[in-house]
């Protein structure tokens, strides 16, 4: 399944590259949890049914306990009868609550939490992007910067340059720009793609008594983005603080896992300079591999007087309002970029991921109808006897299926309402930071889904039950047949 699932991403998303590096960790990880709710669901309960001792078993106190549990009662006999039922001691039923909890909280984990995470990571995206935006260059800038941009491209390796004084956009041209009625902001940028290095951290270490380096001096390619802070479209999500001086900068979270052993308390060398780290910064750019630095600083850096990119807002994107800016660059020989056609591309990407994750919450319900199944087969067969003195007094089959089925719904809503509640508040408040949903009723809806896939599934896995309950040949309407 996981290599299907590969193969289809790789046909929907072009370019695509993979290496040989199979997620072990990951796919043992969902091994186990299969296994220990197999485990405890079908293995565990069969076994201490067969090694159950008769002292045990003859125990009244052992399988005529009830418990209160009316909460479905109202629903009709079937349900009164399996709420009195669900109520006794059944050897393995605490470990099968469990085995359905667990599969319960995976299914709605992957299909709210995956939800939540698609709309959250898409938003960074439209953020850091910013949303109908053109961007005007010289054509080398525009097409480098833009495949970094885009999660089909390739990571930039250094070896073109941006930044030259024949690509610097001119200062008539951004104020030409600025001046059209449509235009909400004007991002100036410069950017450029070459070799950084890891600055060393000195902190003091109070236990020691002593200052610590930290660092290795570590070089790599990243893409540098200067940008004016008061003027930015761009709102990154970021941990760390905020830029306040020259000699600062973000990085993105490729180059601080990649580069950095304590990016906040180190810093960034480019060209012989050191920007102190203030925050990493959520950016697609170029893998993760950026770095966003003061206009004003990498303009010194490389000697140039002005952007080599501009990234104009506007506020409607009409193909009237594009067919202008072009024609504005054209005149001084520059050419523009359809930005929203990349951030468009980008959205598709993450999209085509989550669907991909779409079979891990078939397989989790099915893991919860093969652990209800067998609970319910421990459980009805358990009490064989019962069901031939009801159908010995005129139960119908229709009623004992209904209240097999009724004994898995009540089953079922004891472990996978309380998993359904959990997995719901720990995808809203601890999955993902700034988390966001696609509409206010996606979460209710996401929950009633998941309640009708629970119902589905009871009702599921006691129709093999009933099947092979009506299909035994010894069960005669008699007060004496077995």
């Amino acid at each position: 399944m996981y290599f299907g699932g590969i193969l289809w991403l790789s046909s929907v998303v072009q370019g695509l590259r993979f290496d040989l590096s199979f997620p072990l960790i990951q796919i043992g990880f969902l091994v186990f949890v299969y296994l220990l709710a197999g485990y405890f669901a079908a293995q565990k309960p069969i076994y201490d049914a067969v090694h159950e001792l008769p002292i045990t078993t003859l125990n009244p106190q052992v399988g005529t306990r009830v418990r209160s549990a009316g909460y479905l009662d109202s629903f009709g006999l079937s349900f009164r009868i399996a709420t009195k039922v669900t109520g006794r001691r059944i050897r393995g039923s605490r470990r099968t609550l469990l085995s359905l909890f667990l599969s319960i909280a995976l299914a709605s984990m992957l299909w709210v939490g995956g939800g939540i995470v698609h709309t959250t990571t898409g938003n960074y995206i439209n953020q850091s992007m910013g949303t109908n935006v053109v961007a005007v260059g010289n054509p080398t800038v525009l097409s480098q910067y833009y495949q970094a941009y885009s999660l089909n491209g390739e990571p930039l390796d250094g070896n073109t340059t941006l930044v030259n004084s024949s690509y610097v956009i001119p200062t008539a041209l951004i104020d030409e720009i600025a001046g059209l009625g449509y235009v909400t902001a004007v991002d100036q940028r410069l950017v450029e793609c070459t070799r950084v290095q890891e600055g060393p951290g000195i902190v003091w270490n109070p236990t020691l008594q002593q200052w610590e380096h930290i660092g290795d001096d570590r070089e790599g390619v990243a893409l540098l983005i200067g940008i004016d802070w008061d003027h930015t479209i761009s709102t990154w999500y970021y941990e760390g603080d905020r830029i306040n001086a020259t000699n600062q900068a973000w990085i993105g979270g490729q180059m601080a896992n990649t580069l950095y052993e304590d990016p906040l308390v180190q810093t960034l060398r480019v060209k012989g300079a050191s920007f102190e780290i203030r925050a990493v910064a959520f950016d697609i750019a170029n893998g993760g591999m950026v770095a966003i630095l003061p206009l004003s600083a990498m303009m010194s850096l490389w000697g140039v007087n002005g952007p080599n990119l501009l990234l104009v807002q506007v506020k409607q994107y009409t193909a009237s309002a594009v067919s202008q800016i072009e024609e504005i660059a054209h005149q001084y020989g520059l050419d523009i970029y359809r930005q929203q056609s990349v951030l468009d591309e980008n959205i598709a990407v993450v999209g085509s991921i989550w669907y991909l994750l779409q079979p891990l919450p078939v397989m989790a319900l099915l893991s919860a109808f093969l652990a209800l199944t067998n609970y319910l087969m421990v459980a009805v067969f358990g009490r064989f006897r019962n069901y031939v003195i009801m159908r010995s007094i005129g139960a119908k089959p229709s009623f004992i299926a209904k209240t097999i089925a009724a004994e898995g719904i009540l089953t079922g809503f004891k472990a996978g309402v309380p998993a359904i509640l959990a997995s719901i508040l720990f995808s809203v408040y601890l999955l993902v930071p700034e988390a966001a949903v696609p509409s206010v009723l996606y979460i209710p809806l996401s929950a009633m889904l998941m309640m009708g896939a629970l119902v589905v599934v009871s009702v599921l896995a006691a129709i093999p039950v009933y099947l092979l309950f009506m299909s035994r040949m010894d069960m005669r309407v008699s007060e004496f047949s077995v």
